[in-house]
């Protein structure tokens, strides 16, 4: 299991940081755009992955389009986030990879309670845990400790865990 720290910025960026305290993420908001996108770069800030939120017409909740490197063109999309549900306390996120085109079963899902603890699954129905989340004392910061089971990319669930934040600020 990788343990890592996110430790949340005024900006609304973020910095994680393995066992160790050595940065392996740096998730960047550039300022003064209307629709924030994050940015999610490597220790030696080369962009790796971006995030974007849409609200599309006629949707009740909001959807987050991951692209690969600082680009937002569809065929650089790797793959959306849909909420089900949109409570703090009773969180269901969806993930759909980008050759999912039907989005009928997801291919990961994120259920939890935002404030305390938020699981990480592969599949739809499946109870194979792929990661964990939990709220850190942090006096004052905002600070999570995130738990990544082996064999699954830390930076896919370092961006899952951006897009959780920027669902309660």
């Amino acid at each position: 299991v990788l343990p890592l720290t996110f430790t949340t910025k005024l900006s609304g960026g973020c910095t994680v940081t393995d066992a160790g305290g050595a940065v392996v993420l740096q998730i960047n908001v550039p300022l003064f755009r209307p629709c924030p996108r994050r940015v999610l770069l490597d220790p030696g800030r080369v962009p790796l992955l971006s995030v974007e939120r849409k609200q599309g017409f006629g949707q009740a909740s909001p959807v987050w389009h991951v692209f690969r490197g600082d680009r937002n063109n569809e065929s650089d999309l790797l793959f959306t986030v849909n909420a089900l549900s949109m409570r703090a306390s009773r969180l269901h996120l969806n993930v759909f990879l980008a050759e999912n085109t039907a989005q009928d079963v997801a291919d990961f899902r994120i259920k939890g309670d935002f404030s305390r603890s938020c699981y990480f699954y592969l599949g739809n129905y499946s109870d194979v845990m792929i990661a964990s989340m939990n709220h850190l004392d942090s006096f004052g910061r905002r600070m999570f400790g995130v738990s990544v089971f082996p064999q699954v990319d830390y930076a896919f669930i370092t961006t899952l865990v951006v897009i959780l934040c920027s669902l309660w600020g």
